[in-house]
């Protein structure tokens, strides 16, 4: 917000007033704003794209990635398990635990002709999450060390894609007015990522930072 002219006060002749020669560019103090004041600020309530896909394919995703799991866990034999890298072991005891308390109709474990038709209609429904169907398709493989999970995801640039999708779901118009009002309050800020190295996160602070 710039702040308006200000007319003196008092006589002046032909009635003209007397205008500033400058402005001042307002935004709220962010570290003086409570949790609902900032809701209002950003416009936190707002969405701009239609969620309704995205719930059912979430749905579809949380759904099929348990067959999945199921599905693999009994495929490994004890001769597999032997394989599997020592990084990966945790996380298959990870997948035995989500197993077990996970709540399925029937204890038949899916085929590979069955668990096609809701990864096929997830990439249908989200053609930019097909990296959790290549992942999902490769996982024993993975398991057991034949596979690096990293080729899969970053090779084929089913990675990157996906980031891109949301890092622009997650960094919307609401992400750009709190960008705002942290570049105002502090104008030298610097952004620090800590994560896998992929930069998916502060490329696309970057770009608002620059807008803001």
């Amino acid at each position: 917000m710039v702040m308006s002219s200000v007319l003196a006060t008092g006589d002046v002749a032909d009635g003209m007033g007397l205008e500033l020669l400058y402005g001042i560019d307002w935004k709220p103090q962010l570290s003086l704003l409570d949790r609902k004041q900032l809701q209002v600020v950003c416009d936190a309530n707002s969405f701009t794209s239609d969620e309704s896909t995205l719930t059912i394919a979430r749905h579809i995703l949380n759904s099929t990635l348990d067959e999945v799991a199921h599905r693999t866990l009994t495929q490994l034999t004890d001769s597999d398990r032997l394989r599997t890298p020592e990084f990966l072991q945790k996380y298959v005891h990870w997948m035995e635990r989500h197993d077990q308390m996970t709540l399925r109709t029937s204890d038949k474990v899916i085929s590979d002709e069955r668990l096609e038709e809701p990864l096929e209609e997830l990439e249908r429904l989200q053609s930019l999450w097909k990296i959790f169907s290549a992942i999902a398709r490769k996982l024993k493989s993975i398991l057991i060390g034949e596979t690096n999970s990293l080729q899969v995801a970053f090779d084929t640039g089913l990675a990157e894609t996906f980031y891109s999708d949301m890092f622009e779901q997650i960094c919307d118009e609401r992400f750009h007015k709190l960008l705002e009002l942290l570049t105002h309050e502090n104008p030298t800020m610097r952004i620090l990522e800590v994560g896998s190295g992929t930069r998916g996160l502060d490329v696309t602070c970057a770009v608002h930072y620059e807008r803001a």
